[in-house]
């Protein structure tokens, strides 16, 4: 399957969906791509003045956070941006830092908010083994360019008894598979790898974590644009039921493996 010139290609064998790249994105590759530019008409209109409307989607996600890690504690948020979750967490009286490779992203992040934000990548930052109670990935892991190695080093740094949390893409659900490369979340360069939860409950238990909670949710869909509308909807049933199949984003909850 192709898109934007750039090729999908299936794994026969795990079912895992990937960018087929001519060469492997450094550094200076990613920091380009998240420029300035991309948080202000080339991805979203104008990421840093939608605040007030984030923070109250990341109080939702913290408050999902908070389901399995009710104490507060020591946070790390991967793919930070500009550190709006971090603001809910130290809100809640946790101890926050956070990892963001958009430079623009990160100064806003520590400059106007006053965050602990590392602007570069989680492997340069430096952190010590089993520091963090509760880590964070929301929407990030489709952006890695090597998922099996960053996850490592959170394994590395979540502490034994803390959680790992991930919100990333969901290739099984009805809308991918009726839309194909119309999919609006079929996005090359930005998105490298595209994920089912058995492919992602594979990757992670190969990097040392088993999936304790997984809750699909809605974020796109043919009629509508991104706008998290429909994020941890109150009701139940029988949305959550039509959600299990419609649901185009899972978020789910690790513990490191025994």
């Amino acid at each position: 399957m192709a898109k934007n010139s750039y090729f999908l290609i299936k794994c026969q064998g795990c079912g895992l969906i990937s960018v087929s790249l001519d060469h492997p994105l450094s550094k200076s590759d990613l920091q380009a791509c998240y420029d300035k530019e991309y948080f202000t008409g080339r991805v979203y209109k104008n990421y840093f003045e939608e605040r007030n409307f984030r923070l109250r989607l990341f109080e939702r996600k913290f408050d999902l956070v908070k389901r399995y890690f009710p104490r507060s504690g020591r946070l790390l948020d991967i793919g930070a941006a500009a550190g709006f979750f971090l603001e809910v967490a130290r809100r809640n009286s946790f101890e926050t830092y956070g990892v963001e490779i958009s430079k623009p992203a990160a100064t806003y992040a520590t400059k106007t908010l006053k965050l602990k934000v590392f602007a570069g990548e989680l492997e340069d930052a430096r952190f010590s083994n089993e520091y963090f109670d509760v880590i964070t990935m929301w929407d990030v892991l489709e952006h890695l360019p090597r998922p099996v190695g960053t996850l490592r080093i959170v394994n590395r740094l979540l502490r034994r008894g803390g959680v790992l949390v991930i919100e990333t893409l969901n290739t099984a659900c009805v809308n991918a598979k009726v839309m194909g490369r119309r999919w609006p979340l079929y996005l090359p360069p930005v998105h490298l790898f595209y994920f089912s939860l058995g492919t992602l409950r594979m990757l992670l238990s190969k990097t040392g974590f088993k999936i304790i909670g997984a809750i699909p949710v809605q974020t796109y869909s043919p009629f509508h644009q991104h706008k998290a509308i429909r994020y941890f909807v109150k009701s139940r049933a029988p949305l959550n039921v039509l959600l299990r199949f419609f649901g185009d984003v899972v978020i789910v909850v690790c513990t490191k493996q025994a």
